[in-house]
């Protein structure tokens, strides 16, 4: 058995060695040249063709958060979010530019948001966060990843670093929409319109295709600004035309579960010093407590286990097909229409969705953290379904689940949801005949 003591001598040394080490791992080589004139990229991607294999990169950001370790040193580190076409990667190095002249080349270190044991699609580009420590306190301008300290970058992301001095509490991020020909307008004014009075205050939309009254929908919420979007193009050689990326999102699953996953992290990242809490939800899904909002939940969350990374809600099913019309709720509100649902919930860490702490994460799957600040990894704590359940609206059952049928014939009235009724509904009518749907 190894003493503690033991551990902490040589946990001291490390650390003193790695001090040593570090203050020279930056490198300012003379052959580092500003990429200006030889960028390549697409809507959302920026290219780098290395040894390693192709370098697709979303987006760049400075993260300040506190670090652990003894001796460890405060200099900010930049998180790089991008896919490779290699489950390996060799080393990469950042070439940090705080002017077109002014660089520094640190080495990289890297996550792969995925897991060895989930499907794998090893010939597809795979998720990755690329982490460099920067060399002193300045806030870098950009960053290019290379292969080599001195190759010439086809690469320049826009370091992104944004603070204010007080965060909100909740910001709900949502995968890429994939709806070129599906009108599914009513249904997103109502489960926007919900979420809020839950307790979102911004809601970031990433956006592949979507029918033409969807988008006037994204657009009336972005306008009050309550909403956020970003435009997504697949990754790779693939056609980008509505139909074929529809088709290509909905044929290849795996691949398209690789390529969801950095959306959820780009969203991370870019409210990291503006929310406590990212929520990552799909738009057929609610997280809704047996009482009270998200903060209360929280509250008492924290009261009675504790800080956590990530406190997931488990999922049941609440299937189209089960409609329960009541007088005073219009028939388009599909949510407050559908409050019958599986009695069976699915088992824990199966389909969970949650609420993810900005100052412990590191990295995000779309249903549990991967990569946290504690040298223990994450600690995902799931959340009792007698305080809150993760709603999910479907016409089926996930295509890998077995016993759906069993599902629909065992069933059960719950209409927690109705709590919000009164609100919920003035609120989507003014939205809707404002957007013309209604008289």
């Amino acid at each position: 058995m190894v003493r503690w003591k033991q551990v902490t001598l040589l946990g001291v040394t490390f650390t003193i060695i790695w001090l040593l080490y570090s203050q020279n791992s930056a490198t300012k080589p003379q052959c580092s040249q500003f990429p200006k004139n030889v960028l390549k990229y697409t809507k959302t991607w920026q290219i780098q063709k290395t040894q390693h294999g192709t370098l697709q990169l979303m987006s760049a950001f400075l993260d300040d958060r506190q670090k652990s370790g003894l001796f460890s040193k405060q200099y900010p580190t930049i998180r790089i979010l991008g896919m490779l076409d290699n489950t390996n990667p060799q080393k990469f190095y950042c070439q940090i530019w705080y002017d077109k002249e002014d660089v520094a080349v640190v080495e990289s270190s890297h996550f792969w948001i995925w897991n060895g044991d989930w499907e794998q699609a090893e010939t597809f580009f795979q998720p990755f966060v690329f982490s460099c420590d920067t060399p002193d306190e300045r806030i870098p301008k950009y960053v290019s990843l290379v292969a080599n300290k001195c190759d010439l970058a086809t690469n320049r992301l826009t370091v992104v670093y944004e603070k204010v001095s007080t965060k909100e509490d909740f910001v709900v991020c949502v995968k890429g929409l994939n709806f070129p020909h599906d009108d599914i307008s009513i249904r997103l004014v109502e489960w926007i319109e919900l979420v809020t009075l839950l307790g979102a205050t911004k809601i970031h939309f990433y956006k592949f295709s979507v029918h033409s009254n969807v988008q006037k929908v994204l657009d009336y919420y972005e306008n009050q600004n309550r909403i956020a979007i970003t435009p997504l193009t697949l990754v790779g050689n693939y056609s980008n035309t509505p139909d074929f990326q529809a088709k290509f999102l909905h044929e290849h699953k795996v691949e398209r579960r690789l390529q969801e996953v950095l959306p959820f992290n780009d969203c991370l990242y870019t409210y990291l010093y503006k929310y406590k809490y990212i929520v990552s939800l799909d738009i057929d899904e609610v997280i809704v407590p047996k009482a009270g909002n998200w903060s209360d939940l929280m509250t008492y969350l924290h009261a009675r286990n504790g800080l956590a990374d990530s406190y997931l809600a488990r999922n049941i099913y609440f299937f189209d097909h089960l409609v329960h019309s009541v007088g005073d709720i219009p028939g388009y509100m599909h949510i407050l229409t559908h409050v019958t649902r599986a009695e069976e919930f699915s088992p824990e860490g199966d389909y969970v969705k949650g609420f993810h702490d900005t100052e412990r994460v590191l990295a995000l799957y779309n249903h549990i953290s991967l990569w946290c600040s504690g040298w223990w990894g994450c600690e995902n704590l799931n959340i009792g379904v007698d305080l809150a359940q993760m709603q999910h609206y479907r016409s089926d059952c996930v295509k890998e689940l077995r016993n759906c049928e069993e599902l629909k014939r065992r069933t059960v009235v719950d209409t927690r949801v109705w709590r919000f009724k009164q609100k919920l509904i003035p609120r989507v009518e003014t939205a809707l005949i404002d957007l013309y749907f209604i008289g």
